[in-house]
């Protein structure tokens, strides 16, 4: 008799363990997907830019990889860099003025890398290439001089 009710508390201590801990799951994938279905809603047209990142370092000659960007959402990298500037020929659906990006050197874009940088002000980030872990390009609303 005292297995079987060892046995019952546990099983509903874990009962309501799991009932406490499935809606702050439920909650946080709800904050990740506001609309409950797995996908993200795509946008009506596709709105990008590219970036060409300097590998090198400064002083050295330049080695550009040249790196696609859709605004507005997280571009993720694991390379080493020492300068970013925007590719002045490539701007798909919008004025390449208006755009604004941050560099970060992780790859979830909590921990910024210098300010924000734009087609007039490329992002000198150090001499010597550093970890870049991702950037987030996005439209500014006032053109940038």
């Amino acid at each position: 008799m005292r297995l079987v009710t060892l046995l019952t508390t546990a099983l509903v201590g874990s009962a309501a363990a799991n009932s406490l801990k499935q809606p702050l799951e439920r909650q946080a994938l709800e904050r990740r997907d506001p609309q409950g279905e797995g996908q993200r809603t795509p946008p009506s047209k596709y709105y990008g830019i590219s970036l060409n990142i300097n590998m090198k370092p400064i002083g050295e000659q330049p080695e550009y990889g040249r790196a696609p960007v859709e605004l507005n959402f997280l571009a993720q990298y694991t390379i080493k860099a020492s300068e970013i500037i925007f590719d002045q020929g490539v701007h798909v659906n919008l004025e390449l003025a208006t755009v604004l990006c941050q560099a970060y050197s992780d790859v979830d874009g909590v921990v910024p890398l210098g300010k924000p940088f734009s087609a007039s002000k490329s992002l000198y980030l150090a001499q010597e290439p550093i970890q870049l872990g991702s950037v987030l390009c996005y439209v500014s609303g006032d053109p940038q001089g």
